[in-house]
């Protein structure tokens, strides 16, 4: 019996996603101003097809770099400030994470919060409404960019 156990397994694999999570969030926050990771950001940003920042209509903050044009593949993370938004012991909000890919019209995020499990289908609904509102403007300021070509 010299079979791992599946615990083991289980264990590996969430550190393996965690690190890789967590690298992806670093990148993106160490490409931000210090006054943008406190959430203090104006309401435009500086930005370009490639990478910017800004707050949205809601409220929420967006961060986005573009990885690969040929796919569409944007990095992105973002902030929707609510009660629920886990906070460090610094008073700072902490950053969800993911892809997005406008041309597709598909997202992936990691979303970081401070609640229980009976939020998760608003808040699956505002990540959604927000990545809907970000591509549509992303497009409508950049449709004549490498990203749309």
């Amino acid at each position: 019996m010299n079979e791992p156990l599946p615990v083991a397994i289980n264990s590996q694999t969430r550190r393996t996603t965690m690190k890789c999570l967590l690298l992806g969030l670093a990148s993106l926050l160490m490409a931000s101003p210090p006054a943008f990771a406190r959430g203090e950001a104006p309401s435009v940003g500086s930005t370009t097809w490639e990478a910017g920042w800004g707050r949205m209509s809601s409220g929420a903050l967006v961060s986005w770099q573009v990885s690969d044009v040929k796919s569409g593949r944007m990095n992105w993370a973002f902030l929707i400030p609510s009660s629920n938004n886990s906070v460090t012991d610094d008073g700072y909000r902490y950053w969800s994470p993911g892809e997005i890919n406008c041309r597709e019209g598909v997202y992936r995020a990691f979303t970081i919060f401070d609640g229980n499990i009976k939020i998760l289908d608003t808040l699956d609904k505002e990540v959604g409404k927000l990545a809907s509102d970000f591509c549509t403007i992303y497009e409508e300021g950049f449709k004549d960019s490498p990203y749309y070509q």
